[in-house]
């Protein structure tokens, strides 16, 4: 009776269905953990290779730009080849953006329609003032993407057949293919000269800031004049700004632009405030503005951009940066400060420097 009891009622050694099917969920949630983990992590990887391309760039940008004489104003010219006359009596801004002034002429920066505080946009001479200080031959579109081009992102193209060699590639991109490998071009750069604002006449410094783009487009300004197009995508377009924490290091502002009267549903206004201050984290805006005299420039990065408030096209923004002076002076009825959202720029790096016509040299 004793062993008929212990063998009817003894624990199975086993696993049963139900542990079998919990095991498997386990399992399977697991995958699907590391499976949405993937393009998370392919992401994290694309932004650092930028990031790391993006800082290398403009540190040799910032170097090019000694080794190319680019302080020396007897290098500047427009698009015609006439010699900007520089002043040092009178400093004033200037954009250096032979790859925009190649294609599209010596536009102002920027070159939105609502513009209120520009500066000039100027190009390079090819030629060397010493030899010929008379004439000045602007660079050339191909010339301008040869020195304000990354040059690191080569194409590479396979045969088919890895037994063959590898044929020339069929798509024209940046670069001779006869004579080196062609690259794309992903990241460029431009340069922006601004005086340093002082009270001091004889200060002749500058503030030199490298602006690196990622997949710039200055082939096309046609919506330059289209700010307040239903969709309009502006790669430079101008805005009003409110300080809310006196201008210290950027901090706490506001950003808004006016809505056209056409636009009378919330969703026509959500969608024209969403295109016209399309922002993000890690984005960069310019801040432009006067107090009576010279126009000065700085950029700020946006450490966070606030949802749209609805009905309006404003939204706020923390942005981080040097202090701007004249948010003291900043009233909404009277502004002397605007703000211009640049699309594609990726980093800034700034350095301060004096012309080759200043008091050292």
């Amino acid at each position: 009776m004793k062993n008929h009891y212990y063998f009817r009622h003894r624990h199975p050694s086993g696993i049963t269905l139900i542990e079998v099917m919990f095991a498997s969920g386990i399992a399977l949630f697991g995958l699907l953990v590391v499976v949405a983990l993937i393009p998370l992590a392919g992401n994290e990887v694309r932004i650092g290779l930028q990031t790391d391309r993006m800082a290398s760039l403009g540190r040799n940008a910032v170097k090019e730009f000694d080794i190319r004489g680019m302080r020396d104003p007897k290098q500047w010219c427009d698009k015609d080849g006439k010699l900007y006359f520089y002043s040092s009596a009178k400093p004033q801004a200037y954009a250096i953006d032979p790859r925009f002034v190649a294609r599209n002429g010596d536009k102002l920066f920027p070159y939105s329609a609502n513009v209120k505080f520009g500066m000039r946009r100027i190009s390079l001479n090819s030629r060397l003032p010493k030899l010929d200080p008379k004439t000045c031959r602007p660079l050339t579109k191909e010339t301008a993407d040869q020195f304000f081009m990354a040059r690191d992102d080569l194409i590479l193209e396979f045969h088919e057949d890895r037994t063959l060699l590898t044929p020339p590639p069929k798509k024209s991109f940046f670069g001779s293919a006869k004579r080196k490998r062609p690259y794309r071009g992903e990241l460029s750069w431009m340069a922006t000269v601004v005086p340093v604002p002082s009270n001091d006449q004889g200060n002749d410094e500058y503030v030199l800031s490298i602006i690196v783009f990622s997949s710039r487009n200055v082939n096309s300004v046609d919506k330059w004049n289209e700010v307040d197009a239903e969709v309009a995508n502006v790669p430079e377009r101008t805005c009003n700004i409110e300080f809310l924490s006196g201008g210290y290091t950027g901090g706490e502002v506001v950003l808004s632009h006016r809505i056209p009267g056409k636009f009378t549903t919330l969703e026509q206004k959500q969608l024209f405030a969403e295109n016209v201050l399309k922002l993000q984290t890690n984005s960069w805006v310019m801040l432009s503005g006067t107090s009576g005299g010279p126009k000065f420039f700085r950029w700020y990065r946006v450490l966070n951009a606030g949802s749209i408030v609805p009905g309006t096209a404003s939204r706020p923004v923390t942005l981080q940066g040097a202090d701007w002076e004249l948010a003291k002076t900043h009233l909404l009825t009277k502004p002397n400060t605007k703000a211009t959202i640049m699309e594609g720029v990726v980093g800034v790096f700034e350095k301060r420097i004096r012309l080759e016509t200043s008091s050292l040299w």
